[in-house]
C-alpha cells in the first residue's frame, strides 16, 4: 500500500495548447516513457523501441524521460529525449502531452509513474507484473499486455491507438482517487492492524 497524497497535485491539462507549446503535431499519437535512466534493463525501454519499430502506419511520438540517449531512425516515429525532469510543473505538462503511458518493465512493483498517469487521466499499457497487474485493467484504465513480449506490446499500442476515444480520462482519475487516496490507504492499514490484533 502507498500514500497517494502528493499525486493529486498531478491533474489534467488541455492537450492542444500544450502540444503547441512543445511543438508536437496534435495529429500524432504520443507515448510517454519514464525512468531514472532509459538504459535501465529492468525498465524495458529496449522492448518499447522494438515494439514500436514494428509499427509502420501510425505517426508516433515517444516522450522519453530519463538519462541516456535514444538511437532510433524511422520515418513515422520521432523520439523526444527530455532527460531528467525535476520541475514538477514541467513533469505534469509532459504527462498531459501524452495519449498513453507505456510501462514496458521486465519487473516492477506499483511505481509512482502509474499513479501519476492515472491522476492525469492517462491510460496505461503495461505487462502483467508486480502490483501493476492489479490496477492496469484492460478497457478501463489501460491495457494489461500479459506476458513480456515485444510483439504483444506492439499489438497493445496499436489497439490503444485505435480505441483511445473509449478511455474516459475523468473515470481514470476517479479510479486513482478511489484506490490510492490517503484516506483509502489509511483505512486499509487500520484493517490490517485490526486483523493482526484478532
Amino acid at each position: 500500500m502507498m500514500s497517494f497524497i502528493f499525486h493529486f497535485l498531478f491533474l489534467r491539462i488541455e492537450k492542444k495548447e500544450l502540444r503547441e507549446k512543445y511543438n508536437i503535431n496534435n495529429k500524432r499519437f504520443v507515448l510517454l516513457f519514464v525512468s531514472e535512466s532509459i538504459d535501465n534493463y529492468r525498465k524495458g525501454f529496449d522492448i518499447l523501441l522494438e515494439a514500436i519499430h514494428n509499427i509502420k502506419d501510425i505517426e508516433l511520438t515517444v516522450l522519453a524521460i530519463g538519462n541516456g540517449e535514444v538511437h532510433l531512425k524511422q520515418k513515422n516515429i520521432e523520439v523526444i529525449e527530455l532527460g531528467k525532469i525535476s520541475n514538477q510543473k514541467q513533469l505534469i505538462e509532459v504527462y498531459n502531452l501524452a495519449d498513453v503511458f507505456v510501462l514496458p518493465s521486465r519487473e516492477d512493483n506499483l511505481p509512482n509513474v502509474i499513479l501519476e498517469s492515472y491522476a492525469c487521466g492517462l491510460p496505461v499499457v503495461s505487462f502483467n507484473i508486480g502490483g501493476v497487474k492489479e490496477h492496469v485493467l484492460t478497457d478501463i484504465t489501460g491495457i494489461n499486455v500479459g506476458q513480456i513480449d515485444s510483439q504483444k506490446l506492439t499489438e497493445a499500442v496499436v489497439k490503444m491507438h485505435n480505441q483511445i476515444n473509449k478511455y474516459n480520462s475523468e473515470a481514470i482519475r476517479n479510479y486513482a482517487k478511489e484506490n490510492f487516496s490517503l484516506s483509502n490507504q489509511s483505512s486499509k492499514y487500520i484493517e490490517v492492524y485490526k486483523s493482526l490484533l484478532e
